[in-house]
């Protein structure tokens, strides 16, 4: 063996237990010395041969005193690269860019928490011929969807899987309530299997062919999809939605990923054929040395978006240490993503070229972690070993691999701090769900209650729980920083409570002592100077449990919601009894084929039971409703009053007050049309000039329904003046409408598709509003019908985006742009046979709002009856066939069939003139 020969095999077998872990930790190497001693071959020549190793590339050598060198192919191997130059500064500069073999190396806990989770991974992976299907199990955020990725990665290394493998990921969640939809993604279909199916397609199993497909939601899929999954992994083969003939074949890797239990959400056979299941713990069960390097690395992340040093104070970091972060890592990650946006905040405020995050600007939910007495020695013994203050400034880990978002770019762009901290607290709701509640109660709770506000309540709440030895409701939390909110928004709203201090010490000693604790303290925390006769109210809620243990004995004002259609009352009023954990608010929905003689009776029925003895506030969305307590108090005696608006945030704050036995009927009725009022409009002002009418605007089209409340909704959102003045508006069709039901109110205008041609009253077609200056138009006639208007600016929308816009504010679930461009397209390919140039405009209007709601009801079984719908196709058969062809595309994408009733509404509406 030649001396050169000599010399590379044995740098080879030096290094072959070599691997990323010990490049990264600084590992450089081997030197000339060490080489010539152990192979007995003088210094200067060996010297020689590793230089002509070099130049061949064979060899890299590592600059230094002394220089060493590492076999180029061993490199390669380890990071997955191609080597192009002969030396580097270090061994560990191929770190920033390694991507490959030992990419678990990189997590965090690999050698902790995570340590048997890799090992498992690692098997599943390399077990032969082509690895094993896996489940990984865990709470939301533990980083499933990443581990499921850093596998793929390591498959590719290690030559289980091709370089150019495929990696599918899908949520099963996404069409889990159409399973059919949902297999056809997965299996694909064939042609004519459904209507719309006009070619054969694909599904992902098919993409992920020689891959792996990652399966989120796992749990989600039906029984039958869990049946055909199997079928797969048992045979390699599988069948197209509608192809009973054909097997296609398909070599893939299942990971799948979910939150529940496994035996209670998969089929027992399903799991027999995924023999590796792998558990990813809860932060909670991480070392807080890993949340500590977990923390490090978030802060490097926002560093790289930035740009700027950051210094995160030590009590910042004992906070993130300690508090309970139900979301885990998402969560974590969310929190130092929202953290890091307010100290930019301050940095820009305070013309800073560095970032200061101090415990200001931590949300008092993470303040909280200072007082975790379980953690606190280790945190200590932790934080020792900093010295000083931890400063990120790139230096101590690479740039980030991911995106830079766009919250600093949106900061610079002077958009308005209200809009920013609503935007940055949305993001930690989408990240992780927050406990004691769901995400979609906190998602209520944040619409309601101001964030700090909550926290702050939350907070001292927790102390009077110990001061008073007793544990507080879900309700009694809500309630009081509802109660705190309002304080805050609308100081002038005072409670009218007849209670002395003396009544207050003989019956709640106890609650008034810590009550004044309380103001105190949140006065302290909020910057803001309480009444003395919140200390009252305060003893009141700090007592609320023991009044509603003693239910029997109490009595309190009667809630009761009444609204038109299908379940709008009873959702208004199971959100607000869920979040004051209570059933006190009760609903009830008039269908709109119910006579109102019908409903009134069934009002009159549930009032009966609602009564308590204090009377019964009733809320009410519009029409007839309005006129049912006035009745009812005429005919048995018992005290009604009635607000017609319904709307979430002034049902939980009536039904705040209702549960207080000491509120009257009448104090809880004022405040509430107070607080109504100073929402709509700062000033708290009425209109004096038209007290005696109500003022009403009729939306139309084919239906009633879909479309003319769409048209409604968007109204009310766009004019401010509908609300400052309370201006109904009512939803109806052509063949429905009576004048006489209209007797005791203004008509302004009718808005949307049909005109119903009443005398002296304006029409303004739908397309207009959207597309033309009808919502100016609008604003103007309100405005003229109440001689003190400020109506300047106030409607908020432009005409080029109306549709796109009017979509998005009242779809229920389907997605508004996808929404938008089936329909157009679907209208360009039947507008020529139907309308005229100059019209098209405004058919597409038409076309599209009603094809909107028309989808939604399709999908939800809800298809509104045709009279005499054979007939109607009979005599209109160009224009049924001409719709039938159009309807085509909206099918196919949404995987549905459009009846023919409501291809019959369709017809009507292109036979409007």
């Amino acid at each position: 063996m030649y001396r050169k020969d000599r010399v590379y095999d044995f740098l080879e077998r030096c290094v072959s237990h070599i691997g990323y872990v010990d490049i990264k930790n600084g590992f450089n190497g081997i030197g000339t010395t060490e080489i010539a001693e152990a192979i007995s071959i003088d210094r200067t020549n060996c010297s020689k041969e590793l230089n002509k190793l070099v130049n061949e590339g064979k060899l890299i050598k590592v600059e230094g005193r002394p220089v060493k060198f590492f076999p180029t192919k061993k490199i390669m191997e380890i990071f997955d690269l191609t080597i192009t130059g002969k030396s580097v500064k270090r061994l560990s500069d191929f770190c920033s860019g390694e991507d490959g073999i030992n990419a678990f190396d990189k997590v965090v806990g690999n050698q902790g928490s995570l340590k048997m989770a890799i090992e498992k991974a690692c098997a599943a992976m390399i077990y032969p011929p082509h690895g094993l299907n896996t489940i990984l199990s865990g709470e939301t955020g533990t980083g499933k969807t990443m581990f499921a990725d850093i596998m793929y990665k390591y498959a590719k290394s290690h030559g289980i899987l091709n370089k150019d493998a495929p990696f599918i990921i899908f949520n099963c969640s996404e069409y889990s309530d159409n399973p059919q939809l949902l297999l056809s993604t997965l299996f694909g279909f064939k042609k004519g299997s459904f209507t719309g199916a006009e070619k054969d397609q694909a599904g992902l199993v098919s993409k992920a062919n020689n891959g792996i497909l990652f399966l989120d939601e796992i749990h989600r899929l039906s029984s039958e999809g869990q049946e055909m999954l199997f079928h797969l992994i048992d045979t390699g083969n599988y069948r197209k939605l509608g192809d009973n003939d054909n097997y296609h074949s398909s070599r893939v890797l299942i990971i799948g990923a979910t939150t529940e239990s496994l035996e209670s959400a998969l089929l027992s056979t399903f799991l027999r054929r995924i023999p590796m299941v792998i558990d990813l713990p809860p932060i909670s069960d991480r070392g807080i040395d890993e949340r500590l390097e977990l923390i490090s690395i978030f802060f490097n992340l926002e560093f790289d978006k930035i740009q700027k040093p950051i210094t995160i104070k030590k009590s910042v970091l004992k906070s993130l240490l300690g508090y309970h972060c139900v979301g885990n890592v998402g969560q974590l990650k969310a929190d130092i993503n929202l953290i890091c946006a307010r100290s930019y905040l301050d940095s820009i405020s305070n013309h800073e070229e560095s970032i200061q995050v101090t415990k200001k600007v931590l949300p008092s939910y993470i303040l909280e972690g200072i007082l975790n007495g379980e953690k606190n020695k280790e945190i200590d013994f932790l934080l020792s070993k900093l010295d000083g203050d931890l400063v990120i400034d790139g230096a101590s880990m690479p740039k980030s691999l991911i995106n830079s978002q766009m919250w600093y770019k949106r900061l610079d762009k002077n958009a308005s701090l209200s809009t920013i901290k609503k935007e940055l607290e949305q993001s930690i709701l989408e990240e992780y769900p927050s406990s004691p509640y769901s995400r979609t109660e906190h998602e209520n709770i944040f619409k309601v209650i101001e964030p700090s506000i909550y926290y702050e309540v939350d907070i001292i709440l927790k102390i009077a729980e110990r001061k008073l030895q007793k544990k507080f409701s879900k309700r009694t939390y809500i309630a009081f920083a509802m109660h705190v909110n309002s304080l805050i928004n609308q100081p002038v709203v005072h409670s009218g409570i007849d209670i002395t201090v003396e009544e207050l010490s003989a019956k709640y000693p106890k609650e008034l002592e810590v009550a004044r604790l309380v103001k105190k303290h949140l006065e302290f925390e909020l910057g803001i100077k309480f009444s003395p006769e919140e200390e009252y109210l305060f003893t009141l809620f700090l007592s609320m449990d023991e009044q509603n243990d003693k239910s029997n004995e109490t009595k309190r004002v009667g809630l009761l919601l009444m609204a038109h259609g299908n379940g709008v009352a009873k959702n208004i009023a199971k959100v607000a009894n869920s979040l004051l954990d209570t059933q006190h608010t009760h609903a009830l929905d008039m269908q709109l084929e119910k006579s109102v003689d019908e409903f009134y009776f069934e009002f009159e029925e549930t009032a009966n039971e609602v009564n308590e003895g204090k009377g019964i506030l009733i809320m009410t969305d519009m029409g007839s409703l309005n006129s049912f307590g006035e009745l009812y108090t005429e005919k048995t005696g018992i005290p009604t009053k009635t607000i017609n608006f319904l709307s979430t945030p002034f049902v939980l704050e009536a039904l705040r007050k209702t549960l207080i036995s000491d509120y009257k009927l009448e104090e809880i009725y004022s405040e509430v049309k107070d607080i109504m009022h100073a929402h709509v409009d700062g000033d708290i002002q009425r209109s004096k000039t038209k007290p005696e009418t109500r003022e009403v605007i009729i939306t139309t089209c084919l239906t009633g329904q879909g479309a003319a409340i769409t048209l409604a909704n968007f109204l009310r959102n766009s004019i401010t003046l509908i609300s400052k003045y309370n201006i109904e508006l009512f939803p109806t069709n052509s063949s429905d409408y009576r004048l006489e039901d209209f007797k005791n109110k203004k008509i302004l205008a009718v808005v949307g598709v049909s005109d119903l041609n009443i005398t002296q009253v304006p029409f303004i077609p739908s397309e207009k509003i959207l597309l033309d200056n009808g919502l100016s138009q609008l604003n103007e006639i309100i405005e003229a019908n109440y001689s003190d208007s400020d109506g300047k600016n106030s409607f908020e929308v432009t005409n080029e985006n109306g549709l796109r816009i009017i979509l998005e504010e009242t779809l229920t679930f389907l997605n508004p742009e996808k929404t938008l461009k089936t329909l157009v397209h679907a209208f360009e390919g039947i507008k020529d046979d139907l309308v005229t140039g100059e019209s098209a405009e405004r058919y597409l209007i038409m076309f599209v709002m009603h094809g909107a709601s028309m989808i939604e009801r399709v999908i939800r079984n809800e298809c509104i009856d045709y009279p005499d719908i054979a007939s109607s196709m009979r005599d209109r058969s160009e224009t049924y066939q001409i719709l039938k062809r159009g309807m085509v595309e909206v099918e196919s994408t949404f995987m549905l069939e459009v009846p023919n009733v409501e291809i019959g509404y369709l017809m009507d509406l292109f036979d409007t003139e």
